[in-house]
């Protein structure tokens, strides 16, 4: 049986697991909230179904999107897995997608898919769909040179996504 998650970190590796999604998993971890990252998945279990289970099983998903994201199947796979599974979007969804724009700007974002139109040409359009979806979410802009930007910066966003996991005040009974 798969472990429940409160977060599905979405990234494309080789951009940003090293460095920037490995200390995020850190600072939400640290603060109780349970991540999924693909690397922490256990050896000789099915890739696809892990992280199928994963996306079930939590209620934040984080976009990281890079400039070379959309070159990985598997990250288009995810968001259009994400950005259609139910209770994730509408006026106050119980689970939340947050996008992070890193290294590129959401406004003019552009993902060019023509060169895999031959080798998936039944997924191209989910995938152009999710990608023009999660470009019109609100989200925090990261630089690698500058970071966050000063009104979002990396602590912000962990008390930003804090209060998602804490336990509702439970009415008093009188």
């Amino acid at each position: 049986m798969s472990q429940e998650h409160d977060v599905f970190i979405c990234h494309r590796g080789p951009d940003t697991k090293r460095n920037d999604v490995s200390v995020l998993r850190g600072m939400l971890q640290s603060d109780g909230i349970k991540c999924f990252v693909d690397y922490g998945m256990d050896l000789g279990k099915s890739v696809e179904s892990e992280i199928d289970a994963a996306i079930q099983s939590s209620r934040v998903f984080i976009l990281i999107l890079s400039p070379e994201f959309a070159t990985s199947t598997w990250c288009l796979d995810e968001i259009a897995r994400i950005i259609n599974i139910p209770g994730a979007r509408g006026p106050n969804p119980p689970r939340k997608i947050v996008a992070v724009f890193y290294d590129v700007q959401a406004e003019g974002i552009s993902y060019d898919l023509s060169n895999m139109k031959s080798r998936h040409p039944a997924k191209i359009e989910s995938w152009e769909k999710a990608l023009e979806d999660v470009c019109h979410l609100r989200g925090f802009f990261y630089d690698t040179i500058q970071a966050f930007r000063p009104c979002n910066t990396s602590s912000s966003m962990t008390v930003t996504l804090s209060p998602l996991f804490r336990p509702s005040p439970q009415p008093s009974r009188h």
